[in-house]
């Protein structure tokens, strides 16, 4: 014969999740810019089309406007939505940049913290080590020229120069994004070309700080110009190797000066 304790002891061996789990209730304006999400998605709103008025979504959805509001401007961050006054909404092709720049703000809070700023180096690392596999398999010769010049002009601006003012570090930091963008544009992949910005607009200040270590610009350019040899060899493994070898560097050497 069963007992009440075995009864209750059976029942929580059976529903080992049955515990207080309030579910909670979603705002308004998130279920709204949902339905509208799927509507998109499925075409009801083509792009360059519009969507329909604000008194016409609050009958639609039994909302009242702030809901709607909130909703479109949720969008409209998203990139899906392009927001005027006085016109009804018009649809827009998906771009990862807005979405990208809702990170900024948390981004930046991440990159207060040291353990930040090495978590960011790290993604950094992995995506370009990645994509130097990657291109030096794919790259065409007219792309190795683009990479070279870029390299040229790195080399000329550090030539002889031995002590490099805060506007020739800004420089030498905008050829050194340059050189690296132009290995990731070798993939032909928008999102990932944006994801790289990205990661550089947030690492600019360490990289800036970096360059203007003494002879920093110059082991930045022999580490490209070795990064370079390895696309032009069409060695994907070596390739591989001399980006993370070269990142690593200035992460050490960051770290190092930081302290």
């Amino acid at each position: 014969m069963k007992t009440k304790n075995n009864s209750v002891n059976e029942e929580s061996s059976l529903f080992p999740l049955a515990k207080s789990r309030p579910v909670k209730r979603r705002k308004l304006h998130e279920e709204v810019a949902d339905r509208l999400l799927n509507d998109i998605r499925s075409g009801c709103y083509p792009v360059g089309g519009y969507l329909p008025s604000e008194s016409d979504l609050m009958n639609e959805f039994g909302v009242g406007r702030p809901a709607i509001r909130e909703s479109l401007a949720k969008l409209a961050r998203l990139g899906l939505l392009e927001l005027k006054a006085g016109v009804r909404p018009k649809v827009c092709k998906l771009d990862v940049a807005p979405m990208m720049s809702e990170l900024n703000g948390v981004a930046k809070m991440v990159l207060e913290d040291p353990a930040g700023q090495q978590h960011m180096q790290e993604i950094r690392m992995m995506l370009e080590a990645t994509i130097a596999r990657f291109a030096a398999r794919t790259i065409t010769p007219k792309q190795l020229r683009v990479i070279w010049a870029l390299l040229e002009e790195f080399r000329k601006n550090i030539e002889g120069v031995r002590e490099f003012s805060q506007p020739m570090i800004v420089k030498l930091s905008d050829l050194d994004f340059r050189f690296h963008r132009s290995i990731v544009e070798v993939v032909g992949n928008p999102i990932i070309v944006l994801l790289q910005q990205s990661l550089f607009d947030w690492l600019v200040d360490q990289r800036k700080f970096t360059l203007g270590h003494v002879n920093q610009p110059e082991t930045t350019y022999h580490a490209h110009l070795k990064i370079y040899n390895c696309l032009a060899a069409r060695d994907p493994e070596q390739a591989e190797k001399e980006m993370i070898s070269h990142i690593e560097q200035v992460n050490a050497t960051y770290r190092r000066n930081e302290q």
